[in-house]
């Protein structure tokens, strides 16, 4: 089995380098995954390639051993040989692994990537033998596996460019739940003191938070295990656009509207879009 640090913390050259699924080719332009988060003000999400079936958390379900109800525990180590040798997945895509222990859940693995990938590149099943027993090992698909209200979950804020500071975060968390730990920015994995753009922090949750924000004139990617899918194309929750019956929604005079008629969000936290937003009543 390979070294468990490699998947935890890899170099960022390693991941500068590595062929990463996350470019996409559309008739507008061609867009990478630190692209997708920071569109112009009338572009739509398929326009500027931001594929909402893809997904950055991977959930397993670690479903039987030696053919038995699983009911117990597996570490990290266990779980990085789960990716490496049951799911055959490349190495460069992982950021990190976590272990979920809940009363009312089974034992899952959660993958964070620092990639995003099509759901249909993960296997929904696979076996593998870890120290001399049988695992038989179940994707939880994203729609399927939900946060519930109250729990806490770690949620991250992906691609910034620095754009996001951590107390506009925390303004637009608060909205969601408790925060439980403050909004700070990501380590770069096996680059000391070194930070990544993307943030995070613990919730607990009131209630769900989109997929994206229209935060402070950004369109804030947000992403937890658990999380409602976000459709691509009405912007509404619980299904994607490939299953849509909705018309296409326009990002400032639909989504960033709603927000506004809310009646909770301010005029500051919604920013630049909130100009523009006043400018399509004029």
């Amino acid at each position: 089995m390979k070294n468990a640090q490699k998947f935890v913390d890899k170099s960022m050259d390693s991941k500068r380098k590595a062929n990463l699924p996350c470019q996409s080719d559309n008739k507008f332009k061609k867009t990478t995954s630190s692209d997708c988060s920071f569109e112009s003000a009338n572009s739509t999400i398929e326009e500027e390639g931001f594929n909402m079936p893809k997904i950055s958390i991977v959930t397993l379900r670690v479903a039987k051993r030696d053919g038995e109800d699983f009911k117990g525990s597996l570490d990290h180590v266990q779980g990085c040989q789960v990716w490496n040798d049951g799911l055959k997945l490349p190495e460069a895509w992982l950021f990190g692994v976590s272990i979920v222990k809940s009363a009312n859940r089974p034992f899952l693995l959660e993958f964070q990537l620092n990639c995003e990938v099509e759901v249909d590149i993960i296997p929904k099943y696979c076996k593998v033998k870890i120290d001399n027993h049988d695992y038989t090992i179940e994707l939880i698909p994203p729609q399927d596996f939900k946060a519930n209200i109250g729990d806490e979950v770690t949620v991250r804020i992906k691609r910034t460019r620095w754009l996001l500071k951590p107390d506009q975060v925390t303004n637009w968390m608060k909205l969601y739940g408790e925060i439980i730990k403050p909004v700070e920015y990501e380590e770069a994995p096996g680059v000391q003191r070194l930070k990544t753009d993307e943030l995070k922090c613990v919730i607990k949750l009131a209630k769900h938070i989109p997929n994206l924000l229209p935060a402070y004139g950004r369109r804030m990617n947000v992403v937890y295990s658990g999380q409602p899918i976000q459709c691509g194309r009405c912007f509404e929750l619980n299904h994607l656009r490939a299953n849509c019956t909705n018309e296409q929604a326009d990002w400032i005079k639909d989504y960033v509207r709603r927000f506004y008629e809310e009646g909770h969000i301010s005029s500051v936290l919604l920013g630049r879009w909130f100009e523009i937003f006043k400018s399509t009543l004029e």
